[in-house]
């Protein structure tokens, strides 16, 4: 494992911690397509979630759908954090996903949070 691979490459899961960084938010639910874990994504996403990629619905009950297919599909989702920004209520992600085996796509991810710090949208 190459340095910077080591350096830049975080596996951030959700727990309940008020200590939690927008930074670490953002992170813990792209990692839930690796680890299909719903009740994560269903605690970080916020009511009116909005998605912006249009390959995927919009809407909280859409994102935990895709967690859900995810992990039932038969080759594993891939998640790999290059980069992690954060600047107040925006985080802003470079990412390596390989979804269900369909091969590596590098996607830049936008992620605005709520006064509550509940994850409000994403743009991929």
């Amino acid at each position: 494992m190459s340095f910077l691979k080591k350096l830049f490459n975080h596996t951030h899961t959700y727990k309940e911690d008020i200590n939690m960084t927008n930074k670490d938010k953002a992170l813990a639910l792209i990692n839930t397509f690796a680890t299909g874990d719903t009740d994560a994504a269903k605690n970080i996403l916020a009511e009116g979630y909005i998605q912006h990629n249009l390959a995927y619905g919009t809407g909280r009950d859409a994102f935990l759908g895709s967690v859900t297919y995810l992990a039932s599909a038969p080759v594993k989702t891939t998640v790999n954090n290059i980069r992690a920004f954060e600047d107040g209520d925006k985080v802003f992600l470079q990412t390596v996903y390989n979804f269900a085996g369909a091969g590596e796509q590098v996607a830049f991810d936008i992620s605005a949070l709520t006064a509550t710090e509940k994850l409000l949208s994403i743009g991929m």
